[in-house]
């Protein structure tokens, strides 16, 4: 054992560290400083209003972040009748549900009091031993989650009680040491939030662009009215199948096909949408229809009319489309003029149970032709914000994955912080 290290039912732990159950943490002054949700009896659909209590759904409570996206309320009366299973801003709020199951977060200072919904715990802790944030990372660890699922019911989805909640173990080092390391923790997280801002709004930003360029085009000023829309002057309409070769896959063998590495890569379905290179996942030995780097993938079954890039010469399976540049449209070009209009592809598809793009549709598909120079400027704007949106995405993923070693490590005392 390390020095300075002690033994317990969870591991080593720094000896001025201890072991409790999370029940032992709340606020004894609170008789509701532990308690689940409302039956589902007690709060029916018929009880939501359009304003007055904000009731916390499970869709709300985040792994350490609250969703501020689902909203319904009830009136004050009902939050009244239900007391026992309001929650207040600084509140903790576990999930009964996955997923993941017992995931917790903060609630915000948005309201006075909120309701919980029946799938909701309250914890509300002793603030002169506990910090509320440290809390939080704790229940949302590696070592807590193994502890609570080891104890769900269910099959399909897990769900914990809380009986079996109030049980789970929990890593306590001293106050100022539980403060500092919710410091640190929360700084990365600020970090990921500002990323995830900046995501936002640059795909706000590549949206209207989108909408701008590939319908006004740059630096014009005399328009025309066609049959796709005002359009400018110097625009053509043409079909998608005169200004571009159009490959339908098909798909090999399955025999064929292998996540080894042996062969070409196999595209089989759905693409990732809007993404600017297709993740090689399969395959081929023994491919059929061939896609070439550069090639727009268009998915043709369902969902229909996801895009991206192709980066390698590939196998394509009957569920995508390749189509091909030529010295009349260039590939940036059709990507996004393609991913602008997704939701147009749903006319075109066939089928009451299996939708899909028919290779007639594509062919017939009429679209904005503007010269080869504007459709480089066009698109390399667009292809510029896109660059910038994977780069924040990439820098995000490895704040995650920063955050995900430092909570392994400053939670269960692996690293000690300096107070």
């Amino acid at each position: 054992m390390k020095k300075g290290y002690k033994q317990t039912e969870l591991g080593e732990i720094p000896v001025d560290w201890e072991v409790r159950k999370l029940i032992n943490t709340v606020n004894k002054s609170d008789k509701y400083s532990f308690i689940g949700g409302p039956f589902g009896s007690n709060l029916k659909s018929s009880d939501y209003t359009f304003k007055g209590i904000r009731v916390i759904q499970l869709q709300n409570i985040g792994e350490g972040k609250f969703n501020y996206d689902y909203t319904i309320y009830t009136s004050k009366e009902k939050a009244d009748e239900l007391i026992g299973s309001n929650i207040f801003p600084g509140d903790i709020i576990i999930a009964k549900m996955a997923e993941p199951v017992a995931r917790a977060c903060k609630i915000p200072n948005i309201e006075e009091r909120f309701l919980m919904c029946s799938d909701g715990i309250r914890l509300s802790v002793d603030k002169n031993k506990y910090e509320t944030d440290y809390i939080i990372y704790s229940i949302n660890s590696k070592y807590f989650r193994k502890q609570a699922i080891s104890c769900c019911t269910g099959t399909t989805r897990l769900r914990i009680g809380l009986v079996e909640l109030r049980k789970l173990l929990i890593f306590i080092p001293p106050l100022k040491e539980q403060q500092k390391i919710a410091d640190i923790l929360s700084t990365v997280d600020e970090q990921i939030e500002q990323t995830d801002a900046l995501i936002e709004k640059t795909k706000i930003l590549k949206k209207g662009l989108m909408q701008k360029l590939l319908t006004k085009g740059i630096g014009h000023t005399e328009f025309k009215k066609t049959e796709i829309g005002e359009i400018p002057l110097e625009w053509e309409v043409r079909r998608l199948g005169e200004v571009s070769e159009i490959v339908m896959g098909q798909s090999p063998l399955s025999s064929s096909y292998n996540d080894k590495g042996e062969g070409i890569p196999f595209f089989q379905g759905k693409t990732e949408f809007g993404a600017l290179n297709p993740v090689v996942k399969k395959w081929c030995s023994k491919p059929t229809k061939i896609s070439n780097p550069k090639d727009i993938l268009i998915s043709v079954r369902a969902p229909v009319g996801d895009v991206n890039i192709n980066n390698v010469k590939a196998c394509i399976g009957r569920g995508l489309a390749a189509i091909r540049e030529n010295n009349i449209i260039k590939y940036k070009y059709i990507f996004y003029l393609l991913l602008s209009r997704k939701l147009l592809f749903e006319k075109y598809c066939q089928g009451s149970t299996f939708t899909a793009i028919r290779t007639k549709d594509l062919k017939e598909l009429k679209i904005p032709l503007p010269k080869i120079e504007e459709q480089c400027e066009i698109s390399d704007i667009l292809y510029t914000i896109d660059t910038k949106i994977e780069q924040c995405e990439a820098k995000k993923e490895k704040l995650q994955t920063l955050k995900k070693g430092l909570m392994q490590k400053l939670l269960t005392g692996k690293i000690r912080v300096k107070v």
